[in-house]
């Protein structure tokens, strides 16, 4: 993929630990303007709500942008991926995922992003899953694998596929099995559509999160 003029993939990152607000807020201008991609990691009660995800992100936003947050005024696409409608910084693009006792936040200025956290849980058949939405190729590489070694394959793949997904902003419409996400090695990968016939690029990442989760961060 192409990425803005005096950037390049990003080689290392780190994932901020959520701590106090505006330590964090700087911390995150710091690795966006050396690195061109922040992630933000928050460890969250069972009784956190999406809204209470939402304001989280609006304090970080205000600490980037340096900008009020009652002043962002956030929308969604047709496919319901947010943004920042009429945003001081229109290169600043961000996405956040939720699962379990996490909350992945992702902001970037090297393109769309995506980010996915899953919790690892035992599936009740998760072969049937990735008969139906992985790629002949995910399928093989997955069905090669000693059975005790499925089940975090599983969420290993399907969380680069929603952050592939969701960098895309085109929802699970996209078709899950139309696109590869292995070897898990590479970072470079090209998306067909289905429909139109189109070829994206993109990068993927897999994360190193806590144990018992799954996680990805993707760039179109």
């Amino acid at each position: 993929m192409e990425f803005p003029q005096g950037k390049h993939p990003p080689t290392q990152f780190s994932i901020i630990p959520f701590s106090v607000q505006k330590k964090t807020g700087r911390d995150l201008r710091e690795t966006l303007e050396q690195q061109g991609l922040a992630l933000v990691l928050r460890k969250v009660e069972e009784s956190t709500t999406p809204r209470d995800d939402q304001v989280f992100l609006q304090n970080l936003l205000e600490n980037i942008l340096d900008h009020p947050k009652d002043s962002l005024t956030f929308d969604r696409n047709p496919w319901g991926k947010p943004f920042l409608r009429d945003s001081p910084d229109p290169q600043l693009q961000f996405n956040i995922s939720h699962s379990g006792g996490l909350t992945l936040f992702g902001f970037s200025r090297m393109g769309e992003l995506g980010v996915d956290v899953e919790e690892i849980t035992l599936r009740k058949d998760p072969d049937r899953l990735v008969r139906r939405f992985y790629s002949p190729a995910e399928q093989e590489y997955y069905f090669s694998r000693d059975p005790s070694e499925r089940n975090l394959l599983f969420h290993t793949l399907w969380t680069r596929k929603e952050a592939v997904v969701k960098a895309m902003g085109r929802g699970l419409g996209l078709g899950l099995s139309t696109f590869s996400v292995v070897p898990l090695g590479e970072e470079k990968f090209t998306l067909q559509h289905r429909e139109t016939g189109d070829t994206h690029q993109f990068w993927l990442r897999s994360l190193v999160l806590p144990e018992g989760y799954s996680g990805a961060v993707a760039l179109h």
